[in-house]
């Protein structure tokens, strides 16, 4: 058996120090908002921006980002590998608390604060710093020094269902080496190069010689009491264990963890989020505001389409036609039209003129050549 090659210790500080550069260029490039606002040449404004003015935001700004990346450290995003949309999450959760104190600092104070200039930087930091995690990890995963081995303890279901899951994730660096059976006469798993090995009566001693790799335990149910024994061992000496319990069939998405104090149990309870007030006021929120951005983004295309039905027949742009909507209410949905204004009539006469095609609508109630449809609608 061969020594797994660990990650360089100094890729924690260097992505710790990717976020402090994002946080550094969404305050300098956030001065173009005011360019952009007040009509200003861009390249005058980043090239002469110093000042009093410049000193108290960019003072202010800077600290509230080393409270961001003191968070980001505590939550571990530097020292342990977490999934992209996880990181993404705590990152707009942090922003969010740093943003209301930015807020109630710029509007309680008499400071010389630009609002517009720090609204803008946060905005900015929002899609630098993860963009920069990103750039950062690819370049570290093509030269080699981002991916870290990892042997799952378990052959069954549960362990190519994780094994799966860590592979679909390329950018979390985890690379899948060995199978570790409680068995001493394990087949190859098809579909997988990792190797199948016996774990042996020494846990420690069989990881040791793997080069103590990142371990996951992913045993089934009914391997339960050797998980709790091996959770127990490994717990001591691995503190980055990462358990995939076997909870397959269960609606994940959603669920809340419930501890209980001095018990060595948890509950997880089944959470339906649009069920409650909140969180369907802020889809509803979202759902018309981004329909409202993407109507003005995309009505050029929409002028442009709305011009070829009218300019082909001169018939009316649009066709109202009755669907079921909330609650079972029917409502008129409005659409381009895609058919001749005398649909209806058309199809009456070419099928009395196609026996055949007749038989073949009454059928499946579609036509594989519909004289109805316009060019455009096409």
């Amino acid at each position: 058996m061969t020594a797994s090659r660990q990650p360089a210790r100094w890729i924690p500080w260097s992505l710790a120090l990717g976020d402090l550069l994002a946080f550094a260029l969404a305050v300098y490039f956030s001065r173009l908002s005011h360019a952009f606002y007040y009509g200003e040449n861009p390249v005058r404004v980043l090239a002469d921006w110093w000042g009093s003015l410049a000193e108290v935001n960019i003072l202010l700004f800077l600290f509230l980002a080393s409270l961001g990346v003191l968070a980001f450290l505590l939550k571990g995003h530097y020292a342990r590998r977490k999934v992209f949309w996880d990181e993404v999450g705590d990152i707009i959760a942090v922003f969010t608390v740093l943003l209301g104190l930015n807020a109630a600092i710029a509007f309680s104070g008499k400071w010389p604060l630009s609002r517009l200039w720090l609204f803008s930087a946060w905005l900015l930091a929002l899609l630098l710093l993860p963009a920069g995690r990103l750039l950062l990890r690819h370049v570290f995963q093509r030269l080699g020094l981002w991916n870290r081995p990892v042997a799952i303890i378990g052959t069954g279901a549960n362990a190519l269902e994780a094994m799966r899951a860590i592979q679909s994730d390329t950018l979390l660096g985890y690379e899948v080496r060995w199978l570790l059976s409680l068995s001493d006469n394990s087949p190859p798993v098809a579909g997988s190069t990792a190797t199948v090995m016996a774990l042996g009566s020494d846990p420690l001693a069989t990881l040791r010689g793997l080069g103590n790799p990142q371990v996951v335990l992913a045993l089934d149910n009914a391997h339960w009491q050797t998980q709790e024994d091996l959770l127990r061992l490994l717990g001591l000496y691995y503190p980055n264990l990462a358990i995939a319990p076997a909870l397959r069939g269960l609606p994940l998405y959603g669920l809340e963890v419930m501890h209980f104090f001095s018990h060595e149990v948890f509950m997880l309870r089944v959470r339906d989020n649009l069920a409650r007030p909140g969180p369907r006021l802020v889809k509803r929120v979202f759902d018309l505001v981004a329909a409202g951005l993407l109507t003005v983004l995309l009505s050029p295309l929409l002028l442009g389409i709305a011009w070829r039905i009218r300019a082909e027949d001169g018939g009316p742009v649009l066709f109202r036609q009755e669907r079921v909507g909330r609650q079972g209410k029917p409502f008129g949905c409005l659409k381009f039209r895609s058919m001749v204004p005398d649909a209806e009539a058309r199809l009456q006469r070419y099928l009395a003129e196609n026996p055949a095609i007749a038989e073949e609508y009454h059928r499946n109630f579609k036509l594989r050549d519909d004289p109805r449809i316009t060019r455009i609608g096409r």
